[in-house]
């Protein structure tokens, strides 16, 4: 996808790219922000997904061959529409995306969220202290 992203900045879409990566893992992503679409980190996780520019959620391989799309390059995803080949990449996808963070992470993507909502509780509980100390002082 960076590949996909640097393309469609330097060479399609010069000043106004059509492809916004996100990292669901970032400090500063939100789900409830409208251009994530929702999107939580456990379902991002689980597959990748897009948001277009009104708001419609995308979930798969149908992201790629978006992508692909904007960047004039969407006669290369033709083959994945054909029926025989698009169950084979459906199913592939499927499989690839269920087991990737074990080769990613040495993980299951069980355990990142776990993981994850972890994190996010002793921020929160950090955050919450930090707030009563200063309440404290006032």
């Amino acid at each position: 996808m960076n590949f996909l992203a640097k393309r469609d900045a330097e060479k399609i879409n010069v000043g106004a790219p059509k492809l916004k990566l996100t990292d669901v893992e970032s400090d500063s992503y939100d789900p409830k922000d409208p251009s994530n679409g929702g999107v939580t980190y456990e379902s991002g996780m689980k597959a990748i997904h897009a948001v277009t520019s009104d708001g419609k959620v995308i979930k798969g391989v149908p992201v790629f061959q978006m992508a692909y799309e904007k960047v004039n390059l969407g006669w290369l995803f033709q083959i994945t529409t054909w029926p025989v080949v698009k169950q084979l990449v459906d199913v592939g996808y499927k499989f690839f995306a269920k087991y990737r963070t074990y080769l990613t992470r040495g993980a299951s993507v069980e355990t990142l969220v776990r993981q994850y909502e972890e994190k996010k509780a002793l921020e929160l509980k950090m955050k919450e202290e930090d707030c009563d100390e200063c309440n404290k002082t006032r």
